[in-house]
């Protein structure tokens, strides 16, 4: 190859080299000779880093297989922001002075938003699965405080405070219902309304409902229990008429008092819920009447237009004596 032949060769890889740059690393400096950029191939993957004037490395690209990262400094080469991308779980990552304060991210095809105070501690989150979202709060110990999630057609909302004290809201397609906890979590307040009316519980710590307030197309209605549960008071109007009932421990009425539009009545039974004594008041005017045991009148005392009268009976209804004869 001659001299001529040689030029012209070296012409050809000139005109090349303008073309593509075929290199593993690929350094650009500045006018005072300072590392500005560089690019580099290894065996871990690609990578472009980006200098500032003080030799700090501000923005970092790095691709490798089934994956890439991009990263943004500050001027102390902590990372402020990361870009991380792969085929199951891209995300986002925002950090401050060394912590991270927002984490966005697809995991399993379920995006998800987490953010952090400025220690580092992680505070909300915000989550859209296949079910339904949801957004969780955290206090500054780590403490679950609040939780919303909305799932086929329900949306859950529930509360808690640092002694323990909370409650959730939930609404349904049947209705809404708040229910308030105490210290323990244990219900101690249930507010319901739903489409055949609505209802306030009252519960003790045994998780036994002591007092009800219900409401539905019969009317409103009132119930007592004891600390076991067990209903003693029931004050009701149905349909327009009032009735108030009493039980003993056992469970058994003992005094029924019915109101009517033409009448009124008391009921006092015994501890085998039979009735014992009957006080009434009609149109006719008030009457008192004492049963035995076995449901036979013993006495009857009422009191007419005439003036008053009264009965006296065997155990087996038979008139003994009457006022007036």
């Amino acid at each position: 190859m001659n001299t001529e032949e040689r030029l012209e060769k070296l012409e050809r890889e000139v005109a090349d080299l303008r073309k593509c740059l075929h290199t593993q690393r690929l350094v650009v400096e500045d006018e005072a000779g300072r590392r500005r950029a560089e690019l580099k191939v290894s065996e871990l993957g690609v990578s472009f880093e980006l200098l500032d004037e003080n030799g700090k490395i501000r923005s970092m690209l790095w691709a490798a297989k089934g994956m890439s990262c991009l990263s943004l400094s500050d001027a102390t080469e902590k990372a402020s922001v990361w870009l991380h991308a792969s085929e199951d779980e891209p995300s986002l990552s925002l950090h401050n002075r060394g912590h991270r304060r927002v984490y966005l991210n697809v995991e399993k095809n379920e995006p998800s938003l987490e953010l952090f105070d400025d220690c580092g501690q992680r505070r909300a989150i915000m989550n859209v699965p296949e079910e339904g979202p949801s957004l969780t709060l955290w206090d500054e110990a780590g403490e679950c405080r609040v939780g919303l999630s909305s799932e086929q057609g329900e949306t859950v909302l529930f509360f808690r405070g640092e002694d323990g004290l909370g409650g959730g809201l939930d609404v349904g397609k049947e209705g809404t219902r708040l229910t308030l906890c105490d210290q323990e979590g244990k219900p101690r307040v249930s507010l319901a309304a739903v489409r055949e009316g609505s209802g306030l519980r009252l519960m003790s710590g045994a998780r036994k409902t002591i007092a009800q307030l219900t409401e539905n197309k019969a009317g409103p209605s009132l119930a007592l229990a004891d600390q076991e549960g067990e209903k003693r008071v029931a004050l009701e109007v149905n349909e327009g008429q009032p009735r108030l009932v009493e039980w003993d421990e056992r469970g058994t009425p003992r005094t029924v008092l019915d109101i009517d539009e033409d009448s009124a009545g008391l009921n006092f039974y015994d501890g085998a819920g039979r009735t014992s004594v009957v006080l009434g008041q009609s149109e006719k005017g008030p009457i008192i009447r004492l049963v035995g045991a076995n449901g036979k009148d013993r006495m009857i005392l009422f009191l007419v237009e005439d003036g008053p009268a009264m009965g006296l009976f065997d155990e087996n209804g038979k008139l003994l004596w009457s006022v007036p004869s």
